[in-house]
């Protein structure tokens, strides 16, 4: 049998991976929020799906799931290419 995942772990709520369009097509994490526990965190592309809405984490960003339940977006910068 598996080890189950990490506490803080974002794997077992992930229920499915499909394509989605952030620019270009990806292939991005489908995330039951309900299933999220604090300290987990979620890398784009994912899509964070709940009743009541859905959060959209984009290629480089991250949501961290605070311990009182709220999710905390963090944008990474890109590097200068020039």
């Amino acid at each position: 049998p598996a080890a189950p995942p990490p506490r803080g772990s974002a794997d077992a709520a992930v229920r499915d991976r499909r394509r989605a369009y952030f620019g270009d097509e990806v292939v991005a994490d489908i995330v039951d929020r309900s299933k999220l526990p604090g300290g987990a965190v979620v890398t784009g592309p994912a899509i964070i799906e709940e009743p009541a809405g859905t959060t959209v984490v984009w290629p480089g960003q991250s949501v961290e799931v605070a311990s009182n339940g709220s999710l905390m977006l963090r944008v990474f910068a890109k590097e200068d290419s020039r």
